[in-house]
């Protein structure tokens, strides 16, 4: 783990590089805020050891400036001046201990390691839940007005800097795709996003996967742990098929909605998130909570900005370049060269009703490539019947 000490005290700086060195960590040290910002910029750290008072910027002021990082590190608060009072801002603004000098070495310790493993847990955590990197952005395929209209719809969303967008849509129209390229728009590919699929998410552990627990709060939490909310700060959190959350669950949703603060579980103090929420739903949210199923307060906070993807079968003229965009994707995963699509082959995809919908397109798409050996895709290719067979052996 690499540690950044901040302190104008030279003796300070000297003396906790030496004893973390002894420990078994990299560090860094500087002696003020502005030269803190170039490490961070530059480099990886996990830790922070920040002394309150600073020249030019102090301590709290640089943390509540750095929350706006979503990948600032663990912080630790050192001050030779400490009240109660600055102890409860810094736990607040997000310091992980607050210390007094002089130090006491074992408390040093003791912190540090606890700021390894929440950092630790952090990286589990990212991995779980899938924090994507974008290395292109996300984008709409197709040529009809349909996906122009929501091409310019999630445009005004993103430049309007929208907190709040829900997504209708059947299955495999592509409401993540619009999510991640909201994202993009809003705020570009190298910011978080969290992808969330609620119906998988279970009952006892909903909590603790969008909000994050510390040490000891439940049976298995044996270390400090960020939820679904706390990774996408700073970028955005998609909730897919948010309209099969249970109503405790849509409770404690609209807390963080309102709040834009989340509680571990476990934890006394409550941390500031800065992210979007993205939610999607095949099923109308506003039927939901006619029918009572849906908390119609949680479905106003959803419904600041509300756009609509069609299903494919009323968009036939998105068909043809999403199959060839398809078929792309398939040729560059396979080494494929050359690999086309027949003209006969279009007009019988564009007669399918495909309920489910572009996902079903990809599908048929990659089986018919299969088939069709790197030759060009001939309709026969399509479907699963007898003639289909006899040409797949035949060639």
């Amino acid at each position: 783990m690499r540690v950044l000490i901040v302190d104008d005290e030279q003796v300070i700086r000297n003396v906790c590089e030496d004893f973390l060195k002894r420990l078994g960590y990299e560090t860094v040290s500087v002696d003020n805020t502005d030269a803190a910002m170039r490490v961070l910029e530059t480099s990886a750290v996990d830790a922070m050891l920040l002394d309150v008072c600073l020249p030019g910027t102090d301590g709290l002021t640089f943390l509540r400036n750095m929350r706006q990082n979503a990948h600032y590190p663990q912080v630790i608060m050192i001050t030779g001046h400490g009240t109660i009072d600055m102890a409860i801002q810094a736990l607040r603004l997000g310091a992980n201990d607050f210390l007094r000098k002089p130090l006491n070495l074992l408390e040093l310790e003791a912190a540090v390691l606890r700021c390894e493993q929440a950092s630790r847990a952090s990286r589990r955590s990212t991995r779980l839940l899938s924090v994507r990197p974008q290395p292109v952005a996300a984008r709409f395929i197709g040529r009809s007005a349909f996906t122009k209209d929501v091409v310019h719809q999630l445009d005004l969303a993103a430049q309007s800097g929208c907190q709040n967008l829900l997504l209708y849509g059947e299955t495999g129209t592509g409401k993540e795709v619009a999510a991640r390229m909201f994202h993009d728009l809003r705020y570009g590919k190298e910011c978080p996003f969290v992808a969330v699929n609620c119906p998988a998410l279970p009952d006892n552990l909903f909590e603790s996967e969008l909000l994050g627990h510390v040490k000891g709060a439940f049976t298995g939490a044996i270390a400090d742990r960020a939820g679904a909310f706390e990774l996408a700060s700073g970028g955005v959190l998609f909730l897919d098929e948010v309209a099969d959350l249970s109503p405790a669950h849509q409770s404690k949703l609209l807390r963080v909605l309102e709040t834009r603060r989340v509680q571990r579980v476990g934890d006394l103090r409550e941390r500031e998130v800065n992210v979007s929420v993205v939610a999607a739903s095949n099923r109308s949210l506003e039927a939901c909570v006619e029918d009572g199923t849906f908390r119609a307060d949680l479905y106003f906070r959803l419904n600041v900005f509300a756009v609509t993807l069609v299903p494919l079968r009323q968009r036939i003229e998105d068909i043809e370049p999403l199959a060839r965009h398809f078929l792309q994707q398939y040729a560059v995963r396979v080494d494929l060269q050359d690999c086309d699509i027949s003209d006969e082959a279009i007009q019988v995809l564009q007669k399918q009703p495909f309920p489910g919908n572009a996902r079903e397109l990809r599908n048929q798409i990659e089986r018919a490539a299969i088939l069709a050996r790197g030759k060009t895709i001939q309709a026969a290719h399509l479907g699963c019947d007898s003639s289909l067979s006899r040409l797949s052996v035949s060639e």
